[in-house]
């Protein structure tokens, strides 16, 4: 799923659902291809329906030090990619502290 937030930045945003769905392999496409229409009819639901199925599989201590070590990338502009992918990484070290 990393690779997948990590490149969809560069799609651009009408081709972004189908380049996901277009992607997906094994478990996580067959877990898409069934779910309801209402919960795979967004990029962002997408990535819920796949972590609510299968989880994170990183650490706390990885998705913290990630957030720390977080750089800005070429391709990201600052006020808008770069930074609205910081909460994501908040997000999820505040989830796995709380598991």
């Amino acid at each position: 799923m990393e690779d997948a937030r990590n490149r969809l930045p560069s799609v651009p945003a009408a081709e972004r659902l189908p380049f996901l769905i277009a992607h997906l392999e094994g478990p996580a496409r067959e877990e898409v291809r069934y779910a309801p229409e209402e919960e795979k009819d967004s990029v962002d639901k997408i990535f819920i329906l796949l972590l609510s199925t299968f989880g994170e599989n990183r650490s706390n201590a990885q998705l913290k030090r990630e957030l720390y070590e977080r750089r800005q990338r070429n391709r990201e502009s600052l006020p808008l990619q770069f930074t609205c992918n910081l909460p994501e990484f908040d997000a999820h070290c505040v989830q796995g502290r709380d598991e």
